[in-house]
């Protein structure tokens, strides 16, 4: 089965719901299935998701440090262009995403690797709802 390769790029405020949201994305992706392939013992995917915060845990623990946000942000976006030259169907940005310089570089990285790109916008919760989800308490 030839199925389209997708790029979807999260976008909202920390706490709206992103990860959530993205994590449903690609679980009710077509197929989609994340395992270790017995034979080859590599690990198989359908869909990676791929979000900074992810780059700022360290040892279990989210650490957040505004001199490494560039090096990781450039971290993310390097494993996500190996997620596109390795052919993953879906491939999720899961990041705040608020301006077009955040992402610019995924879209047009995805583009050049014809994927189709769709934008999820996450409605902006009431200012507590998102305070209280912010799990990272990262500043925006």
């Amino acid at each position: 089965m030839n199925r389209l390769k997708t790029v979807h790029i999260m976008r909202g405020v920390p706490g709206s719901g992103k990860s959530t949201v993205a994590r449903s994305i690609a679980c009710s992706y077509p197929g989609s299935f994340n395992s270790t392939d017995p034979e080859k013992g590599e690990w198989v995917t359908d869909y990676a998701i791929h979000s900074t915060d992810d780059l700022c845990m360290v040892d279990g623990e989210y650490q957040f440090d505004i001199e490494l946000a560039g090096e990781r942000h450039a971290q993310n976006l390097e494993n996500f262009k190996d997620s596109l030259e390795r052919g993953v169907p879906c491939v999720i940005v899961d990041n705040t995403n608020v301006k077009i310089s955040q992402f610019a570089p995924y879209a047009d990285a995805a583009q050049a690797a014809g994927y189709a790109v769709v934008f999820v916008e996450v409605a902006h919760p009431s200012l507590e709802v998102a305070v209280e989800r912010n799990t990272h308490g990262v500043p925006e």
